[in-house]
């Protein structure tokens, strides 16, 4: 239960830093819906280096370094589509890459 409840707080300690529960795309704030993306694309190379590490893992090495500007908050659509095609599937004029962080 304790470990349970300290991934619970290090997720919201890292959130709250990178914006809080939203979408910083589209503004959506379903928490379940919420996920870290690395900006840079480049989240498959940072997982190797840090040994394939659990989200778990992240969110302490994330709070050890400081908070790194690499990362934002997406929702699942957002972070698909910026995979996928780099534009918002709410807003399709929007480039996520070049995300303005305006929820309009």
């Amino acid at each position: 239960a304790f470990a349970k409840n300290r991934v619970k707080v290090n997720k919201d300690i890292v959130f709250s830093h990178y914006g809080g529960y939203r979408c910083c795309n589209c503004g959506e704030t379903g928490q379940e819906y919420l996920q870290l993306d690395h900006i840079n694309n480049d989240g498959a190379k940072h997982r190797k280096e840090l040994k394939d590490c659990f989200t778990s893992d992240l969110y302490v090495w994330i709070i050890k370094n400081n908070f790194p500007p690499m990362f934002q908050v997406l929702c699942a659509n957002c972070n698909w589509a910026k995979r996928l095609t780099g534009n918002c599937p709410v807003r399709p004029a929007v480039s996520i890459t070049e995300t303005d962080y305006s929820y309009e």
